[in-house]
């Protein structure tokens, strides 16, 4: 098994970890934050919904527009170009977030998984913590999700609910 195959697995599977930590969120829970030095639900799953949608178009595709990008990310600025956020600002609720991820999920994975060995060594204009390769740009993206994912099932948590579900 090679590299990329192992990354795509992750990303599979945090495609699916993202929906199982969101599954019986209500919207109000969705904007409870837990002190005024964290983010909500939706801000982290609009981020990374945000990060999806952008990685796709990076790799080519031509998904449909992330209407609330803007909520996320400062246009024109060079990466990371994160928007914090804003509580005067109305996020989408989850079931929209959702709904954008699966769109953007499958086909960004799939083309992480068609790269050749050629563009997987390709060397990017800027440093990541794993290298500057578009395969370590790749690890780093599964890397980053699961971390935002964590932060998310913490959450989760304190809101009362079960812990997130790794199997189904």
């Amino acid at each position: 098994m090679n590299s990329i195959t192992e990354i795509t697995k992750q990303l599979s599977l945090n495609t699916r970890l993202f929906r199982n930590v969101l599954e019986g969120i209500s919207e109000t829970e969705s904007v409870k934050r837990m002190n005024e030095h964290t983010n909500h639900l939706r801000w982290i799953a609009g981020h990374l919904t945000g990060l999806r949608y952008r990685n796709s178009v990076r790799a080519g595709l031509k998904p449909a527009p992330f209407v609330q990008m803007e909520k996320y990310f400062i246009p024109d600025t060079p990466p990371p170009g994160n928007r914090p956020y804003d509580p005067a600002l109305e996020y989408p609720e989850l079931k929209e977030l959702l709904h954008s991820w699966d769109l953007y999920s499958g086909p960004w994975i799939e083309a992480v998984g068609n790269s050749t060995p050629a563009q997987l060594a390709t060397v990017l204009p800027s440093q990541l913590p794993l290298g500057n390769t578009l395969l370590d740009a790749y690890a780093f993206f599964a890397s980053h999700e699961i971390y935002h994912i964590g932060q998310m099932s913490i959450i989760r948590r304190i809101l009362g609910h079960d812990a997130m579900s790794f199997i189904k």
